[in-house]
C-alpha cells in the first residue's frame, strides 16, 4: 500500500447533542458550521453517533439528518453509527473497521481497484448522476471515477433550490470531475 492510499484521521471536533431528535442533531451541526465558517473547508465529514432506541426512532433520526445534510446550503457528508452497535460486546473492532471504510469511501478514498481491462481505454471515467427531491428541494448528486482502476471518486452535490437548471449544474459537475481526473492523473 502506498502512502497516498492510507487513511489519516485528525483528532475530531466533538459536539454534544442535548436531545434525541434529528432536529437536535442538525441544529448542533448547523450551529457549529455557522460559528466556525472558516473550519468548513477543513473538515471532510460529520460522524453522528445515534442514541439507543427503537429501530423506528433511530431510522427517523437517521432519515432526518440525511435529508438535512443534502439540502443544507453547503451539503454535508455524514456517517451514522448507533450507540447500540458501538456498545455491543466483542464487536467494537469490526464495527469501527466498517465505519472507517465507509468514511474513507465517502471522502474519496480507495477501497479496491480493478485490474486493467484491455478493452477499456486507459483514460476512461465512469459517472453516475442522480436527481433527488427532498422536502420539495431538488438536488443533483454526481459521482465520477478519477483513476484508472475506477476506485477513487469525485463526488459532488448541488442544490437546485436557487432556481438553477439541471443542465447548467451538470455542466459544472462534469467540468469539476474532469478537472479532478486531470489533477489526479496529469493527463
Amino acid at each position: 500500500m502506498c502512502i497516498r492510499d492510507r487513511i489519516y484521521i485528525e483528532y475530531p471536533t466533538r459536539q454534544t447533542i442535548y436531545g434525541a431528535t434529528h432536529k437536535d442533531y442538525t441544529d448542533a451541526i448547523k450551529g457549529y458550521l455557522e460559528k466556525n465558517t472558516n473550519e468548513k473547508e477543513k473538515f471532510s465529514l460529520v460522524v453522528c453517533i445515534l442514541p439507543k432506541g427503537s429501530q423506528s426512532e433511530v431510522n427517523q433520526i437517521y432519515a432526518g439528518i440525511k435529508k438535512w445534510a443534502i439540502t443544507y446550503s453547503s451539503p454535508v457528508i455524514t456517517q451514522m453509527v448507533t450507540e447500540s452497535k458501538l456498545s455491543a460486546p466483542g464487536s467494537l473492532h469490526t464495527i469501527c473497521s466498517s465505519v472507517l471504510l465507509q468514511m474513507n469511501a465517502k471522502i474519496g478514498g480507495k477501497l479496491w481497484e480493478l485490474d486493467r481491462i484491455k478493452e477499456i481505454p486507459k483514460k476512461t471515467m465512469i459517472t453516475g448522476i442522480e436527481v433527488s427531491t427532498v422536502e420539495g428541494k431538488k438536488c443533483v448528486v454526481m459521482a465520477a471515477t478519477i483513476n484508472f482502476g475506477f476506485s477513487l471518486y469525485n463526488t459532488q452535490v448541488r442544490s437546485l433550490s436557487d432556481g438553477s437548471k439541471i443542465e447548467g449544474v451538470l455542466g459544472t459537475l462534469i467540468a469539476n470531475a474532469l478537472m479532478s481526473f486531470y489533477k489526479r492523473n496529469g493527463e
